[in-house]
């Protein structure tokens, strides 16, 4: 037996990691968050003074009480709306002009134990794709399979995700139409969730690994790239009265090559009462 429940599916894709952090804790933020105005700016350092150069990027999100994201503008502007429950049941996107660019809807298929086990995501065209949920005999997620398919129902791409007790996925692998392995990826965690290692090996692109290290409040403090070449960015922050960041100024580095500022992110935030 089992319970279909319809509602809007953003699963559009493999997705990542199905960690268990609100997206609150996802963005460092303390507190009831309501919105949060983000803008990048390039930085030069001087004598020891950092200097605030050109606005390379903004954006703003916004939450409900519950702590969902509801709306970020990051690429073009996209809307979430959720159930009583937060389930994600609607997203829209759309143009810098409010013109709709899609509407994604969902399908969640739960069985008599109450845990998902089948979901779908489907556009107008005919396109979807299809997940299917497995679960070891503690009833803990274990893999998720993901398959995409064109307007004629065929397979044109499929990924497998594996996960670790906690929830974090493990192991990502992503395989073309005829069935070959594209990429594979691996992950590492530390005690608090928070990802610690990631490596990628693909067949068009080599391999690469990520090495990331966080301050006791879960804030990232330095992230290393390893490929051909080396390189490095470490992170000073700014806090509010609440513990959010407000500033972060990201330092680079490289192989033979000083540690200077290259970027300032500034956040303005606001919170529920």
């Amino acid at each position: 037996m089992y319970v279909l429940i319809t509602t809007m599916l953003v699963m559009a894709g493999c997705s990542g990691k199905a960690t268990k952090k609100t997206e609150l804790e996802k963005e460092g933020l303390k507190g009831k968050a309501k919105s949060v105005e983000q803008f990048v700016y390039s930085a030069t350092e001087t004598d020891g003074k950092i200097q605030k150069g050109e606005l390379l990027q903004s954006n703003i999100k916004r939450y409900d009480e519950k702590g969902n994201l509801t709306e970020d503008d990051l690429y073009h502007r996209n809307v979430y709306v959720y159930d009583e429950n937060s389930r994600l049941i609607e997203e829209y996107w759309y143009n810098a002009d409010d013109s709709l660019i899609a509407k994604l809807t969902y399908e969640y298929v739960y069985g008599v134990n109450g845990r998902l086990e089948e979901a779908k995501s489907a556009t107008k065209l005919g396109d979807f794709n299809s997940y299917t949920y497995h679960y070891n005999s503690d009833g803990i997620l274990v893999i998720k399979n993901t398959y995409g398919y064109n307007i004629h129902g065929i397979i044109y791409k499929s990924c497998q995700e594996i996960f670790d007790e906690a929830g974090n996925v493990i192991e990502k692998s992503n395989y073309t139409e005829t069935g070959n392995l594209s990429s594979f990826d691996t992950y590492k965690y530390d005690k608090k969730g928070n990802e610690i290692g990631h490596t990628y090996k693909g067949a068009l692109f080599g391999s690469a690994e990520w090495i990331v290290k966080y301050d006791r409040d879960g804030n990232q403090i330095e992230s290393r790239y390893l490929d051909i070449v080396e390189s490095k960015n470490t992170y000073k922050y700014k806090y509010d009265e609440k513990g959010s960041w407000i500033e972060q100024i990201t330092y680079k580095s490289s192989e033979g090559a000083a540690k200077e500022a290259s970027r300032i992110t500034e956040r303005i935030i606001t919170y529920y009462e």
